[in-house]
């Protein structure tokens, strides 16, 4: 299974659907966690028909903050358990495992209110005995070297998350690629980065899927990283796949050429050789004319990869100029989707 969570800082803004809709296009989530999602229970429905999940449950913004949403691929996988402005716990089940138990938490970001978080997960860690996993923006740091910044985290806060880790019988999973998963101020003199984003898991969680990675992975939107779950790496994601013809098509000047060219190419072969052989071969082409588009956005993600270590003023500068272009980017890549969807 492999599970997306991403502090998102809102659907509702223009950048947040197309980088979503990228994430989910690249690494095919089977279940997808959100935090801060500042959007009611509508717009995540909206989403979910729009990205072609089957099931998808909500807590709604409170005002102008908060938003927890879950939505999963599968209509029978996920049944939800009990939840609060500050996590969905859920009961996954697949057929080659026996259930677990995956919660989907946000904690308080106020200083003030870090022990209603740790008390939240201890209470949370009582309620079963399934091999448990949770996932999340925790707002809080297992060590100082979790954190890079001029400002030292208060060593009380450290101490009272790891206390409440410790007593709920989680251990952190380890995280790939970046190490920091939230910034504030990059590139002034005031600057912090933190891994604020984690996974936790019970130890016979941990023994059912000793193989799972955690990923750090990119986005344009949000100060947030999201970050990957897979807890069988190496599986194959395949997804069905059917020829359909495309009324866009239409307006390319190649299109009769490659019908006319190919048909005849075919030769002998009855109906349905030559329609088998002619969409082929079209989809073949019109995987070239996307190609560059994709290509681009893989190319600007790589770009921004290797500067995000980086905090000097032109890679600061570069940083901020390929965010802008990978968000135009996903911007074109939804907007052709859009059209696509209309056609059908």
């Amino acid at each position: 299974m492999i599970i997306l969570s991403w502090n998102c800082r809102g659907l509702g803004h223009t950048r947040a659907v197309p980088n979503f809709r990228e994430l989910v296009r690249t690494h095919m989530p089977t279940l997808v966690f959100l935090s801060e999602t500042l959007v009611l229970s509508n717009k995540v429905e909206e989403i979910r028909i729009y990205l072609g999940f089957d099931g998808a449950f909500s807590v709604n913004c409170d005002g102008r903050s908060g938003g927890l949403a879950v939505l999963w691929r599968y209509r029978d996988m996920c049944s939800i358990l009990n939840y609060s402005q500050n996590h969905i716990d859920m009961k996954l089940s697949e057929s080659s495992y026996a259930d677990w138990r995956l919660t989907g938490f946000y904690g308080f970001p106020e200083t003030t209110r870090r022990r209603q978080s740790w008390s939240l997960i201890r209470n949370l860690a009582a309620t079963s005995t399934l091999p448990w996993c949770m996932i999340g923006d925790f707002n809080d740091i297992l060590s100082h070297a979790e954190k890079r910044g001029h400002i030292a985290h208060p060593e009380w806060m450290i101490r009272g998350f790891r206390e409440a880790i410790n007593k709920s019988n989680l251990h952190d999973l380890p995280i790939q690629g970046h190490p920091f998963t939230w910034e504030r101020h990059r590139g002034h003199i005031n600057s912090v980065e933190e891994q604020l984003d984690r996974a936790l898991a019970t130890a016979h969680w941990k023994s059912r899927f000793a193989q799972a990675t955690l990923t750090n992975l990119l986005a344009s939107h949000s100060d947030h990283s999201p970050i990957l779950l897979d807890t069988e790496p190496g599986g194959v994601q395949t997804a069905a796949w059917k020829f359909r013809f495309e009324n866009r098509w239409l307006k390319e000047q190649e299109l009769t050429d490659i019908v006319t060219g190919h048909w005849i190419y075919s030769g002998n072969q009855d109906m349905t050789g030559k329609l088998h052989h002619l969409s082929t071969h079209l989809s073949s082409w019109i995987r070239r004319l996307n190609q560059d588009l994709k290509d681009r956005i893989a190319s600007t993600k790589n770009m921004l990869e290797s500067l995000r270590d980086k905090e000097d003023p032109t890679s600061l500068s570069r940083t901020q100029e390929l965010r802008d272009t990978l968000s135009n980017l996903l911007a074109q890549h939804e907007a052709y989707w859009k059209q696509r969807a209309k056609q059908f």
